[in-house]
């Protein structure tokens, strides 16, 4: 069994078996810069606007797929695509407010 990590906040995993992997996670997460970082990087405190995460973030090459798959899923936690939830709800606003 491996365990993965990403994109759970600190304190809770997911067991998957090492097989799965793949299927379990959406093809763009291979290429991803974020890949082997410490994911509570990616979950930071209310005082840490997530700076670290965005640096990684800045330079990746699926930032796109990675923000659209936490729009889609309303990742209510944690840094994706390079925005935090508050950016991301922004985002939601803006599309909704033009479509």
């Amino acid at each position: 069994m491996a365990e993965s990590t990403w994109p759970m906040p600190p304190g809770r995993r997911i067991i998957v078996a090492a097989h799965s992997i793949g299927s379990a996670e959406p093809a763009w997460r291979q290429a991803a810069r974020c890949r082997g970082v410490d994911p509570e990087v990616f979950y930071p405190t209310e005082e840490d606007e997530g700076l670290e995460a965005k640096e990684i973030c800045t330079l990746c090459p699926v930032r796109a797929a990675c923000l659209e798959y936490a729009l889609a899923r309303r990742e209510k936690h944690g840094i994706w695509g390079g925005l935090t939830p508050r950016e991301r709800r922004r985002v939601l606003r803006r599309r909704r407010r033009t479509a």
